[in-house]
């Protein structure tokens, strides 16, 4: 009986441990990489599938979340200096009944120069496994998921931001993964509008 106990103990542990780790090298199903997924202009992408980039960044948005469309400068930032070094970025718009013309007046409101994806179906959304918008997701080109979690720490908590983040966490992530090293905090807290596919999403704190 200890025994069982012992082995039952390990198995809930290790369970436990595995959700908080990002996802390992090879664990995406293959209709999983040849994903296609639609922009807000019809056009289709392939975000899973390696196309000679070191990284994919993966920005997650629900496009009425106050939190998010504050980021939007920021995150245009980081799509503009990371771009000419190997790293593609995606935004990709997380609401189930967002349509792709409100989703594209959004993407120009907020002067996004690349490549916003509509995940209706929240397929990036599972495979990432974000909850709160906003939220990035750094991919290898095998799909390990390298870093997952916040943009930086100025959302402190929900109704507290820093004028001045002290941790830019996804550019120190970015920094370390083209210097070929490990993230040193692969996960991290995102503080948010919580991913809901019905409509009476609220706000969360991961």
């Amino acid at each position: 009986m200890k025994l069982a106990a012992s082995v039952t103990l390990l198995v809930t542990t290790m369970l436990a441990v595995s959700e908080e780790l990002p996802r390992q090298s090879g664990k995406a199903e293959t209709d999983v990489r040849n994903l296609i997924i639609k922009d807000v202009q019809g056009a289709d992408h392939q975000p899973l599938v390696a196309a000679g980039q070191k990284a994919t960044v993966l920005f997650f948005v629900l496009s009425d979340c106050p939190i998010a469309n504050s980021y939007a400068p920021e995150i245009n930032r980081i799509a503009a200096a990371y771009s000419s070094l190997g790293v593609r970025s995606y935004l990709v718009y997380v609401e189930d009944e967002l349509s792709a013309p409100v989703a594209r007046q959004h993407a120009q409101d907020h002067e996004f120069k690349f490549p916003a994806l509509l995940d209706p179906g929240h397929q990036l959304v599972k495979f990432s496994k974000v909850t709160v918008s906003p939220e990035v997701a750094v991919l290898a080109p095998d799909n390990t998921v390298l870093y997952r979690g916040r943009i930086d720490d100025r959302a402190a908590a929900f109704g507290q931001s820093r004028v001045t983040p002290s941790k830019r966490d996804l550019r120190d992530a970015l920094e370390a993964i083209l210097a070929g090293k490990p993230v040193d905090t692969p996960v991290t807290k995102a503080v948010g509008c919580y991913i809901s596919t019905n409509k009476n999403s609220g706000l969360h704190e991961k």
